[in-house]
C-alpha cells in the first residue's frame, strides 16, 4: 500500500493516509495542530514529522524499507505534471522514501521561481481562518481545496506577510501564473476569486484584485458523434466499465455525479435517474436509456452493489474520479479514437444529439441542471441541425 504526503507550505503537509489511520492519537503529544481537513481528504501535520512517518504509520513501511539514517537509501519521486500531480506530491512506498528535513519543504507553487529566498506559504492561522470563512458559507469541497491551493501559491510569491499585500502584488502575481504556465482567463478568474475572498473575508481588506478580470476564453466543446460513441462503448470490455460509461453519456453526467450514484438514485421502471447535491448542491433528475436498462439489471444482479452504485476497490468507498477518467482514456485508446477528449465529452456529446434530434434547449437546461440557458445555448454552436440544410459552393 502507498500513502502520498503533500507539501501546503514550509511550515504544514498534508499526508493523504486513510482517516482510519487516525494520525491526531498518533502525534497529537508532538503536534497538537494535526487534524483530518475533510476538504483535501489528508491530515495536515507539522512538516517537521514527515521524515518520522515511516515510525508513525509502520502499516505502510516495512522495517527493510525504512530510510537509511545514514541517507543512502532516500530517494525522491516526482511526477512533473501541473496542477493534478504537481511537485507538492511525494510518492511513500516500500521502494520510494524521502525522509522531509525542517528546512527542505518549501512551499512548491507555481510561483515557486519568483524568488530564490526561502518561501513562506500561508501562516497555520491564516489558513485556519480562510478554511472556516468557506466552510461557514458551505462552499464545496472542490472550490475550498482550490482556493486554499491559490492562496498559499500567492502567499509563497509575497515575500513578506501577505496582510501587506497590494493590489500591485496580485497582478504581477497574475502575470506571472500566465507568463510561465500560459493559464487560461478561467484560471486567473479562479484565482482572483480566491484572492479577493481570502483579503474581503480574512484580511478584511475589501477590493484586493486586478482592475479588470481577463475576459473569458469562448471555446466550444469537443463532440462525439453518436457512431463514435457507440465503437467507444462497444471497445469497453469490461460491464462494470461499460454501464459507467453508457450512464453518463446516456444521462448526460459529470464524472463527480456518476462516481456519488447509489442504487436506489436509479429508477428502472420510471426510466429516471436521480442526481442529489449536483453542482450548485441542486438535485434533478435524467434520463435512464431503454437500451442499458435490461445491461443495468444484469450488472446490479452480478456485482450487486452495495452504497455506492460504481464502487472502488476499498468496501464503502465509490470509484474515485480519477480512476473513472482513466476508463475513459482506456477506452479511447482501445477503440482507436483520435480526437482529444474527455470523459466530460460525453455530456457535450448528450447535450448535442439531443439538440440536433430537435429537442428544446429549456428541456436540456433542466437535463444538464444548467442555472442559467445561456450555458445551454453553446450546444447550439455545435449541433449540426442547421448546417444539414446548407451545401457547401463546391458541392454545386
Amino acid at each position: 500500500m502507498r500513502i502520498s504526503v503533500r507539501r501546503l507550505n514550509s511550515a504544514c503537509v498534508a499526508v493523504l493516509a486513510p482517516r482510519g489511520a487516525n494520525l491526531k492519537a498518533r502525534v497529537g503529544s508532538l503536534d497538537p495542530a494535526c487534524e483530518w481537513i475533510e476538504e483535501l481528504s489528508a491530515w495536515v501535520l507539522s512538516s517537521k514529522l514527515a521524515g518520522r512517518l515511516p515510525d508513525l504509520l509502520p502499516e505502510f513501511f516495512p522495517a527493510e524499507c525504512r530510510p537509511d539514517p545514514a541517507g543512502s537509501n532516500p530517494v525522491s519521486s516526482f511526477d512533473e505534471s501541473f496542477p493534478d500531480n504537481d511537485p507538492g506530491y511525494i510518492q511513500i512506498s516500500s521502494d520510494v522514501v524521502e525522509p522531509v528535513r525542517e528546512g527542505v519543504v518549501q512551499a512548491d507553487c507555481i510561483a515557486s521561481s519568483a524568488t530564490t529566498a526561502p518561501v513562506e506559504g500561508l501562516p497555520v492561522p491564516l489558513r485556519r481562518a480562510l478554511l472556516d470563512a468557506m466552510r461557514s458559507r458551505k462552499y464545496s469541497p472542490r472550490t475550498i481545496k482550490s482556493y486554499l491551493h491559490y492562496v498559499d501559491c500567492f502567499s509563497a510569491f509575497f515575500a513578506g506577510s501577505i496582510e501587506n499585500a497590494t493590489q500591485g502584488d496580485v497582478v504581477r502575481f497574475l502575470s506571472l501564473v500566465e507568463h510561465e504556465k500560459n493559464a487560461s482567463a478561467s484560471t486567473l478568474n479562479l484565482i482572483t476569486s480566491a484572492i479577493k475572498f481570502f483579503f474581503r473575508y480574512v484580511v478584511k481588506v475589501p477590493g484586493m484584485g486586478p482592475p479588470k478580470r481577463p475576459r473569458s476564453d469562448r471555446r466550444l466543446p469537443i463532440v462525439l458523434g453518436k457512431d463514435e460513441v457507440a465503437t467507444l462503448l462497444k471497445s469497453t470490455r469490461n460491464p462494470k466499465h461499460r454501464m459507467l460509461l453508457s450512464m453518463t453519456y446516456s444521462a448526460g453526467l459529470r464524472v463527480s455525479e456518476v462516481v456519488n450514484l447509489r442504487p436506489e438514485d436509479v429508477d428502472i421502471e420510471r426510466k429516471v435517474i436521480f442526481i442529489r447535491r449536483a453542482k450548485g448542491r441542486k438535485d434533478r433528475f435524467s434520463l435512464l436509456a431503454d437500451r442499458i436498462r435490461e445491461d443495468l439489471r444484469m450488472y446490479l444482479s452480478s456485482f450487486q452493489p452495495g452504497k455506492w452504485l460504481f464502487e472502488g476497490k476499498n468496501p464503502g468507498e465509490h470509484l474515485t474520479i480519477r480512476s473513472v477518467q482513466s476508463i475513459f482514456y482506456k477506452a479511447c485508446r482501445e477503440s482507436g479514437l483520435l480526437k482529444k477528449v474527455s470523459i466530460h465529452s460525453l455530456r457535450h456529446s448528450f447535450a448535442t444529439h439531443l439538440l440536433e434530434s430537435g429537442t428544446d434547449v429549456r428541456y436540456i437546461q433542466e437535463l444538464l441542471g444548467h442555472a442559467s440557458p445561456k450555458t445551454t445555448q453553446i450546444y447550439t454552436h455545435v449541433a449540426r441541425r442547421d448546417f444539414l440544410r446548407l451545401k457547401s459552393p463546391l458541392d454545386e
